[in-house]
């Protein structure tokens, strides 16, 4: 965890999260194989971009505590210019569309950054769920 993430969850007494519902994107990361849940971020939000390993609630409710990677960001690949949360949570299969989600930041991965090709893009997407699997599975707690 980064010193940042570090004092940040020391002052708000936890990890810093985002909620929001869940709704429709552009599809690319389901044609990449990557499913994710897309949350809109308002343009004036201040946070750093990039992939980070992050924990996820469905709902309301702590049933279930499930895990992933987000990207925060503008998605210079595909060209976007809209600030979009998008997280592809990890042994999941369902539908959340309209659904609440909250989202909190464990660890960043990497800053946010341009491929010139998709197989570029799905290798580096594989190697940001590998550190993220890392980072969570190697911890005695979670």
């Amino acid at each position: 965890m980064s010193i940042h993430f570090k004092k940040s969850s020391l002052f708000l007494g936890k990890h810093f999260s985002i909620s929001g519902i869940v709704q429709y994107g552009c599809q690319k990361g389901r044609q990449l194989g990557f499913p994710t849940a897309n949350i809109s971020i308002h343009p004036s939000f201040i946070i750093i971009r990039g992939v980070y390993a992050v924990k996820i609630i469905i709902g309301n409710k702590k049933k279930k505590i499930l895990f992933g990677v987000a990207n925060i960001g503008i998605k210079p690949t595909f060209f976007q210019k809209k600030l979009l949360l998008e997280v592809y949570i990890f042994n999941i299969n369902s539908n959340l569309y309209g659904k609440k989600i909250t989202i909190f930041l464990m660890k960043k991965i990497r800053n946010e950054k341009i491929f010139f090709s998709l197989k570029s893009l799905k290798k580096q997407i594989k190697t940001d769920i590998i550190e993220t699997k890392n980072f969570f599975f190697k911890q005695t707690t979670l």
